[in-house]
C-alpha cells in the first residue's frame, strides 16, 4: 500500500496466489489501475484470474 505518484489515490496491489479465479466485491466503487497507476475503470466488483496482480486505487 502506498500513495499514488500523482497523490490522488492510495494504491493497493493484490496478488492471487492459489491459482483460482474469483471476484472481489467492495462496498463502494474503487478505481482499477494499471501498473503505471493510470485509471482503467471504476467498479465495485472486480473479477480476477489465477496468479493475476491487481492494482486498485481508493
Amino acid at each position: 500500500m502506498k500513495r499514488s505518484e500523482d497523490g490522488k489515490h492510495i494504491v493497493v496491489r493484490l496478488s492471487e496466489q492459489d491459482g483460482k479465479r474469483g471476484t472481489l466485491k467492495f462496498p463502494k466503487p474503487v478505481k482499477v489501475l494499471n501498473m503505471l497507476e493510470d485509471v482503467l475503470f471504476e467498479s465495485d466488483k472486480i473479477e480476477y484470474k489465477p496468479f493475476e496482480i491487481l492494482t486498485i486505487g481508493i
